[in-house]
């Protein structure tokens, strides 16, 4: 549903986690890395927790003889990094473990992925960091937002590592944490269709559709433009 020209937007808060967008970025630019077996589109996502970090300000102060201040000045707080506090995923999934948080790929006779080795003992296992995309239902009121459903978040360079593992009982979490940089060379993204400012830490916007991610697999990254 299009609304008339210069109707405001209505405001929506944000619920569920519909699956994202996984793509490996160049070494130095840190733009999308163009290919095949680049980016990874998956529906197996149970929840992306983040935190804007900020970098306290600093005090100075001098007190006189009375031992009053007599001269004092505190900088402000300044954005330093995004922290992930939780990426986690509803399945092991051998191929996105691998481009989330490096190690390798097992594969059976037939080249089918069947398992997961972590990263060698003081390897970097992710140097050049990934880039995440990932939507979510905008809600208005009591349901999904007929004009704007779906918001789009973009965090253009991650550094993620796996967190512990329980083999026990209850179902087996897949889950990650790291930090994020912010990341001018994002550009439009992986797929040429982001249109905003996308070189800060996170971003978001919202949009009417989302692209289908329920193939859990690759997906060739085409040449940007």
């Amino acid at each position: 549903m299009t609304a008339p020209a210069g109707t405001p937007v209505r405001k929506s808060g944000s619920v569920y986690a519909l699956g994202m967008r996984v793509t490996r970025l160049t070494p130095l630019s840190g733009a999308p890395l163009i290919g095949v077996d680049n980016c990874y589109v998956t529906d197996n996502l149970v929840k992306l927790d983040f935190t804007v970090e900020y970098r306290e300000g600093t005090e100075v102060e001098r007190l006189n003889g009375q031992g009053r201040a007599c001269l004092y000045h505190a900088t402000p707080k300044t954005v330093k990094r995004l922290v992930v506090d939780s990426l986690e995923l509803c399945y092991p999934d051998p191929e996105l473990e691998e481009l989330l948080g490096g190690g390798d790929v097992l594969l059976d006779d037939e080249g089918r992925p069947i398992g997961h080795a972590a990263p060698e003992v003081g390897a970097d296992p992710v140097p050049n960091g990934v880039g995440i995309e990932l939507w979510s239902s905008a809600i208005t009121d009591d349901g999904v937002d007929d004009e704007l459903p779906y918001i789009w978040w973009t965090l253009p360079r991650e550094y993620l590592s796996p967190t512990g593992v329980s083999v026990s009982a209850d179902p087996m979490a897949a889950a990650f944490e790291g930090h994020g940089n912010q990341n001018p060379g994002w550009g439009n993204g992986p797929f040429n269709d982001w249109r905003w400012e996308s070189g800060r830490v996170v971003q978001r916007v919202r949009q009417e559709t989302m692209p289908n991610l329920s193939a859990n697999g690759f997906v060739t990254v085409p040449p940007a433009v």
